[in-house]
């Protein structure tokens, strides 16, 4: 996976899926949380980027957990 940066320096990984979108994972050094978060949003075909929540990065296994927990059931 190749780490990019954006227009205001965040680092972020386009991660492509089947149908032509891309997934991006926004690293976010400032966030509403008072420390780190990751954004994650869709790029649709077009190239537009779809709003997405961030999670803030002390939080992210738990997240990430129960995203399994759902797709296992």
């Amino acid at each position: 996976m190749k780490i990019e940066t954006d227009s205001v320096s965040q680092k972020y990984i386009d991660v492509p899926m089947d149908n032509g979108e891309k997934i991006r994972v926004t690293l976010i050094e400032h966030s509403w949380t008072s420390g780190p978060a990751i954004r994650i949003q869709v790029r649709d075909v077009g190239g537009h980027l779809r709003q997405g929540p961030e999670i803030p990065a002390a939080d992210i296994g738990k997240v990430v957990g129960a995203v399994v927990e759902l797709v296992r059931r």
